[in-house]
């Protein structure tokens, strides 16, 4: 089974949340003119990920801390409840409507596809239904629903168990070191890093998707093998 993590931050299967945070700025700064200019995508990222950081290893909820980012951001000009719900809703509309993915994404799927069952852990940034690609994947583990978010170890022990494989016939790509990678190495899996700003050196590790199913040593449909070293 191939694990191809999926969520929308700078280095994904998806691309950067910026576009749908500058819409959602803009609609701040239709709404209250004073707070126009006053923040850019990646202050409104800054207060997400702090949000988020106080979760540790438990789940984040989307909805909900994106909603108290954007209650924090309107907070100088003291927005009612029901105007950081209608921000909350305008945001996620945006971000949901129309899924901007790597080039890389759906050739890579393509190519794994019927060579291998694959997928998904997330801490729930993103399903695969909103992305418009639930049919290439048999399996969706959602760390809210699981009860154990990356990089504890119990969500890869579920989906191993679920799946029906031992670890080591398990593979996680993913772009996060720690929450991905290193993880899933920890729990007995291959590892896999996607590194889309650099170049990459290192022992499984690519610089975009097109790379996997070579590394993967993809020669025939329903044949994977594996590359010594």
């Amino acid at each position: 089974m191939g694990v191809l993590r999926c969520r929308p931050d700078p280095v994904r299967l998806r691309q950067h949340d910026a576009p749908s945070l500058s819409a959602s700025l803009a609609e701040i700064g239709e709404r209250w003119p004073e707070l126009r200019g006053r923040y850019q995508p990646d202050d409104l990222e800054a207060i997400r990920d702090r949000l988020a950081d106080a979760y540790g290893d438990r789940p984040v909820p989307l909805v909900p801390v994106r909603r108290q980012m954007f209650a924090e951001a309107l907070a100088p000009v003291g927005p009612r409840v029901d105007e950081i719900d209608e921000i909350t809703e305008h945001y996620l509309g945006i971000r949901f409507a129309e899924p901007l993915l790597f080039d890389d994404v759906l050739p890579c799927l393509e190519a794994l596809r019927g060579t291998c069952r694959l997928g998904v852990i997330t801490n729930g940034n993103s399903k695969l239904d909103s992305l418009g690609l639930d049919h290439y994947f048999d399996r969706e583990f959602v760390a809210e629903q699981v009860g154990y978010a990356k990089p504890d170890p119990r969500i890869y022990a579920h989906a191993a168990a679920d799946v029906g494989c031992r670890p080591r016939e398990l593979i996680m790509v993913g772009d996060s070191w720690g929450k991905d990678v290193r993880a899933a190495r920890d729990a007995g899996w291959r590892g896999i890093w996607l590194r889309r700003d650099v170049d990459p050196s290192g022992h499984d590790e690519i610089g975009n998707l097109t790379a996997l199913p070579e590394l993967l040593d993809i020669r025939t449909r329903g044949t994977v093998r594996f590359r010594p070293g």
